[in-house]
């Protein structure tokens, strides 16, 4: 179940995230057609990482997924003026309602043949949730919101490497992630010292847990 799990959130986190621009971000929860598109690459995604297996436990499967991932979205595309909608919090609701599907079809479609097995796809689970993830927390509940969230490279770069790393040694990810820091500190002059400070902290926290807890539990 480990495996497939892992594989289902990296299928979850490539689709809803790396493919994910800025003109599906901002128009999602206004336009459904973008939502559709949105929900469409997220299924895709799904289906990539499970080749060269194909079969119709994995479609249906993805299916279910895919259709949660649209009702889970259609619900924030309707509440999308509600204000509590825009915080961090319903932030991390709506991903924990997306991983809750993955773990209720996972247990369906163990043993599946993928192109990464779970701990790869752990560590690049851990790589995207680090780069994108934390980096569109933070910035909900400690960024300047008038100029909405634009992409960060520098984030996404020293962020990412520190799963990477850490999956061999947890110093050379903290010292990664402290370089970052000092570099994101002087780029903006400290004006998103609080953003990026969480950003960082969060990547470093998440890294411990996945890789260190989870994945020696999983795999040794």
């Amino acid at each position: 179940m480990a495996d497939s799990f892992f594989i289902l959130w990296l299928g979850h986190l490539f689709g809803d995230y790396v493919l994910q621009n800025g003109y599906i971000a901002k128009r999602k929860e206004r336009n459904l057609g973008v939502l559709l598109i949105h929900v469409m690459l997220v299924g895709a995604s799904h289906l990539l990482f499970f080749l060269p297996s194909f079969n119709g436990n994995i479609l249906a499967a993805v299916g279910f997924v895919v259709a949660a991932h649209f009702l889970i979205d259609y619900s924030k595309f309707r509440l999308s003026k509600v204000q509590w909608v825009s915080t961090p919090w319903y932030y991390l609701f709506d991903q924990g309602l997306h991983i809750s599907t993955l773990l209720i079809v996972a247990p369906l479609i163990a043993y599946q043949q993928a192109f990464f097995n779970g701990r790869l796809s752990l560590m690049i689970c851990a790589a995207i949730l680090n780069a994108y993830a934390w980096g569109i927390f933070a910035h909900l509940g400690w960024g300047e919101k008038s100029n909405g969230y634009r992409r960060d490279w520098v984030g996404y770069l020293f962020r990412g490497a520190s799963a990477v790393l850490h999956n061999w040694y947890w110093l050379g990810s903290l010292a990664v992630l402290l370089l970052g820091w000092f570099l994101e500190e002087r780029l903006t002059g400290g004006k998103k010292r609080a953003e990026i400070s969480v950003s960082f902290a969060l990547s470093f926290a998440s890294n411990i847990f996945l890789i260190n807890i989870l994945g020696k539990n999983f795999w040794g």
